[in-house]
């Protein structure tokens, strides 16, 4: 996120800077308070009084080298996150079972507007995954930008994609399909489709990638696009074709047991 300009008028600044350091945490999770008032352009003391008083209100949590990292507290601020804790909850125990026969860290994410936000997530247990950890409410800005983006684009109704890809002069894009023109953009993802899976590299100069790929599949739920399961590894580590062979049915298993999932909780 970009610094902004704190406005002048009838307002509490100390309101508007903790939410906007909340807002930074949500793009930049897992930084510490000498990044984030530097980034913010929020002074550091007051940055971190602010910090502070978030963990002492559980919203976030310091890790032993100094960084903070939202904690699940945090979606009680959105508005519907509250009637979703069960969903939630049901979420994290169907990627915890997947966890146990894939080694990779595992996310479920929905879209909302251009980015494709996580909704729950192994990263804090996964011992493979990368130094910056992507946790539930964490947004990537694009939806050609990741993996979960991608596959979503490539399952979702023609006008919704139309939108979609209107806008990729405006949204940055992976490396996987930055090269490619609006007709072999198009073919690939129609190719994704029949596919049922979609692969994204993510760009090396991004802060939290380390040099990581994803691996996505669609989450239906009696025919409506829910969202993308998805799971990253180092591509320097694995290949493609190995996570394929060894993760492809697992996820589809579990992507169909969250859609039952929504169909129940949806009839309760």
């Amino acid at each position: 996120m970009k610094p902004r300009e704190i406005k002048t008028g009838n307002y509490v600044r100390s309101i508007d800077r903790a939410l906007y350091i909340i807002q930074f945490l949500n793009q930049e999770n897992g930084v510490t308070a000498n990044y984030m008032s530097m980034a913010t352009q929020i002074p550091r003391p007051t940055t971190f009084r602010i910090l502070e008083t978030l963990r002492g209100l559980a919203f976030v949590r310091k890790d032993e080298s100094g960084r903070y990292w939202l904690e699940p507290e945090i979606t009680s601020l959105s508005a519907g996150f509250l009637e979703d804790k069960q969903l939630i909850d049901c979420f994290n125990d169907l990627l915890n079972d997947l966890s146990g026969e894939i080694p990779w860290p595992l996310s479920i994410s929905t879209r909302k507007g251009n980015s494709m936000v996580i909704r729950a997530s192994t990263d804090l247990d996964s011992s493979e995954a990368a130094s910056r950890k992507l946790t539930a409410g964490w947004a990537m800005p694009g939806l050609l930008n990741s993996a979960a983006g991608i596959i979503y684009t490539a399952f979702c109704d023609e006008e919704t994609r139309r939108q979609i890809l209107s806008s990729i002069g405006q949204d940055p894009v992976s490396p996987t399909l930055n090269s490619l023109d609006p007709e072999a953009l198009a073919q690939t993802l129609e190719k994704m489709q029949k596919k049922g899976f979609a692969f994204a590299e993510h760009n090396i100069t991004w802060n939290w990638a380390d040099r990581t790929s994803a691996l996505a599949v669609p989450i239906f739920s009696e025919g409506f696009l829910f969202g993308a399961l998805s799971l990253r590894f180092f591509r320097e580590r694995t290949s493609d074709d190995d996570v394929l062979k060894r993760c492809l049915s697992k996820m589809r298993r579990t992507s169909t047991s969250i859609g039952l999932l929504l169909r129940k909780m949806g009839a309760d």
